[in-house]
Protein backbone atom coordinates (compact mmCIF):
# COMPACT_ATOMS: atom_id res chain seq x y z
CA UNK A 1 0.00 0.00 0.00
CA UNK A 2 3.00 2.39 0.98
CA UNK A 3 4.61 1.49 -2.30
CA UNK A 4 1.10 2.63 -4.54
CA UNK A 5 1.36 5.86 -2.48
CA UNK A 6 5.06 6.37 -3.42
CA UNK A 7 3.60 6.21 -6.95
CA UNK A 8 0.83 7.99 -7.14
CA UNK A 9 2.99 11.15 -5.71
CA UNK A 10 6.04 10.86 -8.41
CA UNK A 11 3.13 10.75 -10.73
CA UNK A 12 1.52 13.81 -9.18
CA UNK A 13 4.45 15.44 -9.40
CA UNK A 14 5.39 14.50 -12.93
CA UNK A 15 2.10 16.47 -13.80
CA UNK A 16 2.54 19.70 -11.76
CA UNK A 17 6.04 19.60 -13.57
CA UNK A 18 4.86 19.17 -16.82
CA UNK A 19 1.63 21.63 -16.33
CA UNK A 20 4.50 24.46 -15.08
CA UNK A 21 6.40 23.89 -18.70
CA UNK A 22 3.50 23.83 -20.57
CA UNK A 23 2.55 27.09 -18.89
CA UNK A 24 5.77 28.69 -19.02
CA UNK A 25 5.76 27.43 -22.77
CA UNK A 26 2.18 29.53 -23.05
CA UNK A 27 3.53 32.35 -21.59
CA UNK A 28 6.87 32.53 -23.53
CA UNK A 29 4.56 32.43 -26.62
CA UNK A 30 1.97 35.47 -25.52
CA UNK A 31 4.61 37.56 -24.80
CA UNK A 32 6.39 36.60 -28.56
CA UNK A 33 2.94 37.29 -30.09
CA UNK A 34 2.93 40.29 -28.32
CA UNK A 35 6.43 41.55 -28.83
CA UNK A 36 5.81 41.12 -32.20
CA UNK A 37 3.12 43.01 -32.59
CA UNK A 38 4.28 46.04 -30.36
CA UNK A 39 7.66 45.87 -32.95
CA UNK A 40 4.79 46.11 -36.06
CA UNK A 41 2.89 48.83 -34.86
CA UNK A 42 6.12 50.74 -33.97
CA UNK A 43 7.37 49.79 -37.37
CA UNK A 44 4.10 51.62 -38.78
CA UNK A 45 3.67 54.56 -36.24
CA UNK A 46 7.09 55.34 -37.65
CA UNK A 47 6.49 55.09 -40.94
CA UNK A 48 3.38 57.30 -41.20
CA UNK A 49 5.74 59.88 -38.73
CA UNK A 50 8.30 59.25 -41.69
CA UNK A 51 5.78 60.13 -44.60
CA UNK A 52 4.25 63.00 -42.98
CA UNK A 53 7.96 65.09 -42.12
CA UNK A 54 9.13 64.57 -45.69
CA UNK A 55 5.77 65.42 -46.79
CA UNK A 56 5.65 68.57 -44.45
CA UNK A 57 9.29 69.49 -45.74
CA UNK A 58 8.42 69.19 -49.49
CA UNK A 59 5.77 71.86 -48.94
CA UNK A 60 8.26 73.80 -47.27
CA UNK A 61 10.32 73.82 -50.18
CA UNK A 62 7.99 74.28 -52.70
CA UNK A 63 7.29 77.83 -53.31
CA UNK A 64 5.01 79.90 -56.22
CA UNK A 65 7.31 81.01 -59.03
CA UNK A 66 7.00 82.76 -62.48
CA UNK A 67 9.21 82.73 -65.86
CA UNK A 68 9.08 85.08 -68.08
CA UNK A 69 11.49 85.03 -71.33
CA UNK A 70 11.70 83.84 -74.68
CA UNK A 71 11.16 79.93 -75.49
CA UNK A 72 14.82 78.72 -76.54
CA UNK A 73 13.45 75.03 -77.65
CA UNK A 74 10.51 72.97 -76.31
CA UNK A 75 10.69 69.08 -76.00
CA UNK A 76 7.21 67.74 -76.79
CA UNK A 77 7.84 64.19 -75.93
CA UNK A 78 9.82 65.14 -72.03
CA UNK A 79 6.88 67.89 -72.02
CA UNK A 80 9.61 70.69 -71.25
CA UNK A 81 10.39 73.94 -72.51
CA UNK A 82 13.46 75.89 -72.48
CA UNK A 83 13.07 80.08 -71.98
CA UNK A 84 15.99 82.17 -72.10
CA UNK A 85 15.99 84.27 -69.11
CA UNK A 86 18.44 87.48 -69.05
CA UNK A 87 21.11 84.91 -70.79
CA UNK A 88 20.30 82.48 -68.50
CA UNK A 89 17.84 79.12 -69.92
CA UNK A 90 15.34 78.30 -67.32
CA UNK A 91 13.28 74.81 -67.70
CA UNK A 92 9.78 74.69 -67.77
CA UNK A 93 7.81 71.32 -67.80
CA UNK A 94 4.26 70.90 -67.82
CA UNK A 95 1.74 68.28 -67.95
CA UNK A 96 -2.20 67.43 -69.04
CA UNK A 97 -3.60 69.86 -66.32
CA UNK A 98 -1.29 72.58 -67.67
CA UNK A 99 -3.18 75.39 -68.93
CA UNK A 100 -1.94 77.21 -72.05
CA UNK A 101 -3.33 80.75 -73.42
CA UNK A 102 -2.55 82.29 -76.39
CA UNK A 103 -1.64 86.43 -76.99
CA UNK A 104 -5.99 86.65 -77.64
CA UNK A 105 -6.44 84.02 -74.40
CA UNK A 106 -7.56 81.66 -76.30
CA UNK A 107 -6.40 78.18 -75.15
CA UNK A 108 -3.71 76.48 -77.16
CA UNK A 109 -1.52 73.47 -77.05
CA UNK A 110 1.89 73.22 -76.02
CA UNK A 111 3.06 72.41 -79.70
CA UNK A 112 1.22 75.83 -80.70
CA UNK A 113 4.39 77.58 -79.19
CA UNK A 114 6.36 79.28 -81.77
CA UNK A 115 10.15 79.71 -81.22
CA UNK A 116 11.13 83.30 -80.21
CA UNK A 117 7.85 83.86 -78.34
CA UNK A 118 7.56 85.48 -74.89
CA UNK A 119 5.84 83.17 -72.69
CA UNK A 120 4.90 83.74 -68.95
CA UNK A 121 4.72 80.78 -66.93
CA UNK A 122 3.19 80.26 -63.67
CA UNK A 123 3.75 77.54 -61.31
CA UNK A 124 6.17 75.96 -58.28
CA UNK A 125 9.80 75.78 -57.79
CA UNK A 126 11.79 73.79 -55.44
CA UNK A 127 14.42 76.20 -52.95
CA UNK A 128 16.54 73.85 -53.28
CA UNK A 129 16.69 74.15 -57.82
CA UNK A 130 15.00 77.12 -58.92
CA UNK A 131 16.31 76.41 -62.59
CA UNK A 132 13.40 74.65 -63.12
CA UNK A 133 9.64 75.37 -62.78
CA UNK A 134 6.57 72.95 -62.49
CA UNK A 135 4.10 74.90 -64.83
CA UNK A 136 0.28 75.27 -64.22
CA UNK A 137 -0.09 77.80 -66.39
CA UNK A 138 1.76 79.52 -69.89
CA UNK A 139 0.79 82.92 -71.18
CA UNK A 140 1.96 83.85 -74.60
CA UNK A 141 2.36 87.36 -74.06
CA UNK A 142 3.76 90.03 -77.34
CA UNK A 143 7.46 90.56 -76.53
CA UNK A 144 8.14 93.93 -74.07
CA UNK A 145 9.78 96.53 -76.00
CA UNK A 146 13.25 97.57 -73.53
CA UNK A 147 13.08 100.91 -72.37
CA UNK A 148 15.72 103.03 -73.29
CA UNK A 149 16.34 106.16 -71.08
CA UNK A 150 17.63 108.95 -72.06
CA UNK A 151 18.90 112.56 -71.25
CA UNK A 152 17.98 116.00 -72.74
CA UNK A 153 19.59 119.71 -71.68
CA UNK A 154 18.06 122.46 -72.76
CA UNK A 155 15.77 125.51 -71.25
CA UNK A 156 12.39 125.63 -69.86
CA UNK A 157 10.23 127.65 -72.15
CA UNK A 158 6.48 127.14 -71.27
CA UNK A 159 4.89 125.49 -68.23
CA UNK A 160 1.42 124.02 -67.80
CA UNK A 161 -0.54 126.03 -64.87
CA UNK A 162 -2.85 122.96 -64.35
CA UNK A 163 -0.39 120.29 -65.08
CA UNK A 164 2.84 118.86 -64.18
CA UNK A 165 3.88 119.33 -67.82
CA UNK A 166 6.53 122.13 -69.33
CA UNK A 167 7.76 122.95 -72.55
CA UNK A 168 11.55 122.18 -73.30
CA UNK A 169 13.96 123.60 -76.13
CA UNK A 170 16.99 121.52 -76.34
CA UNK A 171 20.27 123.28 -76.71
CA UNK A 172 21.10 121.05 -79.79
CA UNK A 173 18.33 120.15 -82.61
CA UNK A 174 15.21 122.20 -83.31
CA UNK A 175 12.86 119.51 -82.10
CA UNK A 176 10.67 121.52 -79.28
CA UNK A 177 10.36 118.48 -76.55
CA UNK A 178 6.84 118.42 -73.99
CA UNK A 179 7.83 116.84 -70.79
CA UNK A 180 5.55 115.25 -68.80
CA UNK A 181 6.68 115.36 -64.80
CA UNK A 182 4.23 113.31 -62.77
CA UNK A 183 6.28 110.89 -61.55
CA UNK A 184 9.81 113.15 -61.86
CA UNK A 185 12.05 114.04 -59.07
CA UNK A 186 12.81 117.50 -59.34
CA UNK A 187 16.57 118.52 -58.01
CA UNK A 188 17.97 122.45 -58.03
CA UNK A 189 21.83 123.42 -57.40
CA UNK A 190 22.28 126.13 -54.92
CA UNK A 191 25.45 127.63 -53.85
CA UNK A 192 26.38 125.00 -51.56
CA UNK A 193 24.41 122.03 -52.26
CA UNK A 194 21.88 120.09 -53.84
CA UNK A 195 18.28 120.18 -52.86
CA UNK A 196 14.60 118.57 -53.62
CA UNK A 197 12.02 120.91 -55.04
CA UNK A 198 8.54 120.97 -55.93
CA UNK A 199 7.19 121.44 -59.63
CA UNK A 200 5.97 124.75 -58.66
CA UNK A 201 9.33 125.94 -58.35
CA UNK A 202 10.51 125.88 -61.41
CA UNK A 203 10.76 128.98 -63.61
CA UNK A 204 10.53 129.69 -67.37
CA UNK A 205 14.25 130.05 -68.69
CA UNK A 206 15.48 127.85 -66.13
CA UNK A 207 18.44 126.01 -68.02
CA UNK A 208 17.82 122.10 -67.01
CA UNK A 209 19.19 118.45 -67.29
CA UNK A 210 16.18 115.89 -67.32
CA UNK A 211 16.28 111.88 -67.69
CA UNK A 212 13.15 110.28 -68.97
CA UNK A 213 11.87 108.21 -71.67
CA UNK A 214 10.90 109.22 -75.36
CA UNK A 215 8.96 107.92 -77.87
CA UNK A 216 10.98 107.88 -80.82
CA UNK A 217 7.63 108.57 -82.77
CA UNK A 218 6.61 111.22 -80.56
CA UNK A 219 8.10 114.77 -79.28
CA UNK A 220 6.93 114.03 -75.60
CA UNK A 221 9.32 112.87 -72.54
CA UNK A 222 8.00 110.79 -69.43
CA UNK A 223 10.89 112.30 -67.29
CA UNK A 224 12.21 110.42 -63.99
CA UNK A 225 14.61 113.32 -62.87
CA UNK A 226 15.26 117.19 -63.66
CA UNK A 227 17.94 118.81 -62.28
CA UNK A 228 17.93 122.41 -62.78
CA UNK A 229 20.96 123.88 -63.51
CA UNK A 230 20.68 127.81 -63.08
CA UNK A 231 17.62 129.91 -62.60
CA UNK A 232 16.30 133.45 -63.21
CA UNK A 233 15.19 133.29 -59.63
Amino acid sequence: MRYKFKIFLLILGGLVVCSSWAGNAILAQEESTRSSQENYLRQEVEAIVRDAQESSLENELEVKRAFCGNLKSRDLEANTLVVEINGTDKTITYDDDTVFLSISRDKVEADDLELGSFVIAMGYANRLSLESLDAKRVVIQETPVPIARQSFFGEIDDISGEEKVFVLVPKKGKEVLEVIADEATIKKRGDEDVKKIQFSDITKEDKVVLVGEKDKNDSRIKAVLIYILSSEK
